[in-house]
């Protein structure tokens, strides 16, 4: 898989290119993004958009936090279209479409928890809202 090869990638010029970022930045991302995506599934759980939230069980297509992060990442710098990160993360143009509506979601709570949510929150930001 993608992130498979971007892990073992070592000049931050290559990273940033992918993702607009270098590792040491994307890797003080991850518990935040990790803390968000948790506080906003237990919101869900709440709100009773699910009836319970994900534990354990069979492994999702992303085996973690950092590869969901990379994903959302990897779609705002590159940005396909929903087909091609579909093709290129092994899913179909919908559902890589609800990742990145959730995963973005969970960036923004991240960057606003980091309190680096620019003022004048970007125009992708509120198509999630």
């Amino acid at each position: 898989m993608i992130y498979e090869d971007f892990k073992k990638l070592t000049t931050d010029r290559t990273i940033r290119a992918i993702i607009g970022m270098n590792r040491e930045t994307f890797n003080s991302l991850v518990p935040y993004f990790s803390d968000a995506y948790h506080e906003i599934q237990e919101e869900r759980y709440e709100n009773k958009e699910i009836k319970r939230i994900p534990t354990g069980g069979k492994q999702g297509v992303f085996s973690s936090h950092a590869e969901q992060l990379f994903f959302v990442l990897y779609y705002l710098k590159t940005y396909p279209t929903f087909d091609v990160l579909g093709f290129l993360f092994s899913l179909s143009a919908g559902h890589a479409h609800e990742y990145v509506v959730f995963f973005l979601r969970a960036l923004k709570r991240a960057l606003a928890n980091m309190d680096k949510l620019p003022k004048e929150v970007v125009v992708i930001f509120e198509v999630i809202e």
